[in-house]
């Protein structure tokens, strides 16, 4: 299956995001859920995805419901692009994953392509999720200005951690834009962005050895 070409192809079209079908769905999607003048900033956006509309929900069982929030739908609607990419139902790649995902890896960037295509198929990527609509905020000039922490009273914890988020995002941002980042701000963007889209887009060699050598490559 071509999981790391589609995930390659896609990520790299984010640099021209007005040609990228990836932040097409994205944009299309937040479009029609808020209207841009509506969006105050992008710590509003962040928020927003966290809310459930009462228009959508799901019957999982007889009596069951669940109403998915934005981000969940976002995340949906994320998953089934880069699945229609691929080009096969979401279940043969989830079954294709589970059984030759370490099989026939020959490379770190293979495996690192398996592996996010596996947490994207389980909703697990929300990082990517939030990058998104980053981006999107910048293509619309809304505000992606930090929060002033202080000025939050007994909220000021959300402020704090919306300010690290927003940090990171930035840094991937340089990172896809110069293929560098500073050494201070790797260990934040390690742990948030997924193993393949620093590989994809580092071009120091040391930063790629230090990544690949914590790859499992059968």
């Amino acid at each position: 299956m071509n999981i790391q070409h589609v995930l390659s192809d896609s990520f790299l079209s984010l640099n021209q995001p007005k040609e990228s079908f990836l932040y097409a769905v994205v944009s299309d999607f937040l479009s029609q859920s808020f209207a841009v003048s509506e969006i105050k900033s992008f710590q509003w956006l962040e928020a927003a995805l966290e809310c459930a509309s009462k228009e959508v929900y799901k019957q999982i069982e007889h009596g069951t419901y669940l109403f998915p929030t934005y981000k969940e739908r976002l995340m949906g609607v994320i998953t089934d692009y880069l699945v229609s990419r691929i080009g096969c139902s979401a279940e043969q790649l989830a079954e294709h994953l589970e059984l030759e995902l370490h099989r026939y890896c020959a490379t770190p960037m293979e495996c690192a392509a398996g592996e996010l295509m596996s947490d994207i198929l389980e909703h697990q990527a929300y990082w990517l999720c939030e990058f998104l609509c980053f981006i999107y905020c910048l293509e619309n000039h809304i505000d992606t200005r930090p929060n002033e922490v202080y000025l939050n009273g007994r909220y000021s914890v959300f402020a704090d951690a919306h300010n690290e988020r927003l940090k990171i995002h930035q840094s991937a941002l340089r990172l896809m834009e110069r293929g560098q980042i500073e050494v201070n701000d790797y260990k934040d963007l390690e742990l948030y962005f997924a193993d393949f889209f620093m590989l994809l887009f580092s071009k120091d060699e040391v930063l790629q050895r230090r990544i690949a050598n914590g790859i499992k490559v059968s």
